[in-house]
């Protein structure tokens, strides 16, 4: 595997092991390795955390690699609140929630936390990013804000009748702190 060949198979910026061995699927899992090691060696391509990867010179999305360090995981909380200004406050990391253990990721691209969540709340995203409504249940459920009035959170432009539907599947403290 040629870094030519690489670059014509995988379209994205960011790619795991995984994706390489499915673009190359003559290659065995070794030979996949030692490719990838070798062009990571001649600064071809990064490798930001074990078997994930990404061109030099390309722009990361946070989000979209926010993804693919931690599955299953969505982005969700400050990181959504704030990109549509439901919070001024910028988050110093990438928060999202997973269902499996909570954890911190430090990677030169940036750090990138995930919070465990029920697997019953485990919705309300598209493309892996939670839906804003869904972000603010998530902050307050993981932050266990049971009082809005300290916090400097506008909910003015968020649809109520949907953050009132995902409402139902949390517990009654979370209900009562919207009302």
């Amino acid at each position: 595997m040629t870094f030519e060949s690489l670059q014509r198979a995988i379209k994205l910026p960011v790619f795991t092991t995984s994706d390489v061995g499915l673009a190359f699927p003559l290659e065995s899992s070794q030979s996949v390795n030692i490719s990838l090691y070798r062009l990571a060696k001649s600064q071809k391509i990064e490798n930001i955390k074990r078997g994930v990867y990404k061109f030099i010179g390309a722009k990361v999305d946070e989000f979209s690699l926010a993804r693919i360090l931690y599955t299953p995981s969505y982005v969700s909380m400050g990181s959504v609140l704030n990109s549509c200004g439901v919070i001024p406050d910028v988050p110093l990391s990438v928060t999202s929630v997973t269902t499996t253990t909570s954890k911190k990721i430090s990677t030169h691209v940036g750090v990138f936390f995930y919070s465990k969540l029920p697997r019953k709340l485990y919705f309300g995203f598209e493309n892996g990013v939670a839906l804003p409504e869904k972000a603010l249940l998530d902050y307050l459920y993981i932050r266990r804000i049971r009082n809005l009035e300290n916090y400097r959170i506008d909910i003015s432009h968020l649809d109520k009748t949907k953050i009132k539907e995902f409402a139902k599947y949390y517990p009654a403290w979370l209900q009562k702190v919207l009302k």
